[in-house]
């Protein structure tokens, strides 16, 4: 690119290494999906955190990267990649094509060639291969009401062996270059392995020089991220009884921890129940960002505390790297989770006070500042029962407090539209609400075995039935709104409690009838939010 705008007076040679000259397929996945299409390698990890920490504010995933990593779209292929019922999609025809890779292409001199070298990287791992077509079917309603894959989504992939896992062979050589390279190397390793850095050592003429080191890149699944919001540091103690993070003076040889950055990854990570000790300095709220990497899917999660200089909070989850779990906080009495919600329901309460509120617009506050006020009545009461051990009344408060949760994200919704709130607001207080929620929700199940109340599988599978017919009959209604990207919110997040609880019924029964009440919630905001 510099070559190209500035010319060649103070170019010698231009060599580049894995570099993805028309593309990578993972990145259409990213900015049109906003899914993490590389679960190899580390490569995404920095835009998942990122995404991770603002996601609050942008009500569809889509929405958020292409805000907040608009480069991403300079990363899409411009070869054809896509097919739809066996028939290759001309790329120039879909949505979002790439014209900063594809001008740089056509405009790519001799010249230039002259003095290009292009290194690619072949894997040679037997059971992986790189992403080199993707199968697209018909996106569901969920996905037209949030914007995502508009031109279809994946249904399934074909990869081929001539890639390093993350950019194909056919976008890291250039035709016409004065010399192309293949080496066996994954896409990390390219400048990290001897046989990487060879490659560039010879290009340059300089191949009586030998790499003297190599960095070997540890493997990313499954592992465990931690990103913690000051004022605190973080210690986390592993099921075998090992120590990573602040204060540790012989840490585990499979972890990597910044203190001046807070961010701790053991990579490598076993099953089994983590301490996790949250370390004060100062006196604030703080949020605990943890991410479990798995080859099956990534999954996020934030814990939210109070802390003062020397305070430690003590917290468990659980890491299962074939099946991570949506919330892996462990605490079977429930205390940890609602404690967690409410401090997150006194969050909402403070940004709603400190918005610009005018005599006209007072009127909208009211109710849900008293909707809060409930809430924090029965966040209250919730504990002392808990703290009591009399779970018969914990059960019943945390049932309410669930349906108050999504309750307040509708008066969330009434109260946006009367005073023209900003989207970024909005949805900021809702996904809190929700956040609040699935807390309560991932409490319940603990409480409810503790309060002597009976479920059967008759019972919750009648209940599950008729939340689907009804997420159904609702979905009838959204098919007539052309783009609502609130209403496909509520709308996938019911999605997504509905085939949560189809997913547990055998293992948790308190889990899947919550879990498709909380649906049935959902898809109500989402036909209101038309209507």
């Amino acid at each position: 690119a510099y070559a190209q705008k500035y010319g060649l007076d103070k170019i010698n040679k231009i060599v580049t290494a894995g570099s993805p000259h028309q593309g990578a397929v993972n990145a259409w996945q990213v900015w049109t999906g906003a899914e993490q299409g590389d679960k190899l390698s580390w490569g995404w990890l920095a835009l998942e955190l990122y995404l991770q920490l603002q996601k609050g504010k942008y009500v569809s995933p889509v929405d958020a990267v292409h805000s907040l990593a608009p480069s991403v779209n300079n990363l899409m292929p411009t070869f054809d990649f896509a097919k739809k019922d066996g028939i290759a999609i001309p790329v120039n025809t879909m949505s979002n094509f790439n014209n900063y890779l594809n001008d740089l292409k056509n405009n790519l001199t001799v010249a230039v060639k002259n003095l290009l070298v292009t290194i690619a990287g072949h894997e040679d791992n037997p059971d992986k291969d790189t992403r080199r077509w993707v199968n697209l079917t018909n996106r569901s309603l969920a996905d037209k009401l949030l914007g995502k894959w508009v031109d279809g989504k994946p249904e399934s992939y074909e990869s081929i062996p001539e890639g390093d896992l993350t950019v194909l062979e056919l976008s890291a050589l250039v035709d016409g270059a004065i010399d192309s390279t293949t080496v066996t190397s994954e896409h990390a390793g390219l400048l990290a392995n001897q046989t990487g850095i060879q490659a560039v050592l010879d290009s340059l003429g300089l191949s009586e020089i030998e790499p003297s080191t190599e960095i070997v890149s540890p493997v990313r699944n499954p592992s465990l991220v931690f990103l913690l919001h000051s004022p605190a540091q973080i210690k986390v103690t592993t099921p075998a009884g090992g120590h990573a993070g602040y204060g540790v003076t012989t840490p585990i040889s499979n972890s990597l921890y910044s203190e001046a950055d807070k961010l701790l990854v053991i990579y490598g990570a076993g099953e089994g129940d983590y301490q996790i000790e949250v370390v004060g300095t100062d006196t604030g709220d703080y949020q605990l960002e943890i991410g479990q990497l798995t080859e099956p899917k990534d999954v996020w999660m934030g814990l939210t505390g109070q802390t003062s200089n020397n305070e430690t909070d003590h917290y468990q989850i659980n890491f299962d790297g074939d099946n991570p779990e949506e919330q892996p906080l462990v605490d079977p009495t429930g205390k940890t989770q609602v404690s967690m919600a409410g401090l997150i329901f006194k969050q909402i309460r403070d940004q709603i006070n400190q918005l610009n509120w005018t005599k006209t617009t007072m009127p909208y506050k009211n109710p849900v500042i008293n909707h809060l006020d409930k809430i924090d009545r029965s966040i209250n009461a919730d504990l002392i029962m808990i703290d009591a051990g009399n779970y018969s009344q914990a059960e019943k408060y945390t049932y309410l407090l669930i349906l108050d949760a999504y309750y307040l994200r509708q008066k969330l919704d009434l109260m946006a539209e009367k005073i023209n709130l900003a989207d970024s607001v909005r949805t900021d207080l809702k996904n809190q609400s929700h956040e609040a929620g699935q807390l309560l929700v991932d409490a319940y199940p603990g409480i409810f075995n503790q309060s002597g109340a009976k479920l059967n599988l008759r019972m919750v599978n009648n209940h599950l039935a008729a939340s689907q017919k009804i997420n159904a009959a609702r979905a009838e209604n959204l098919t007539t709104v052309s783009d609502n990207v609130f209403a496909g919110d509520a709308y996938n997040l019911s999605l997504e409690m509905l085939n949560q609880a189809a997913e547990v019924i055998n293992s948790s029964l308190p889990e899947a009838w919550m879990k498709s009440v909380v649906s049935r919630l959902l898809s109500l905001e989402a036909n209101k939010l038309i209507d």
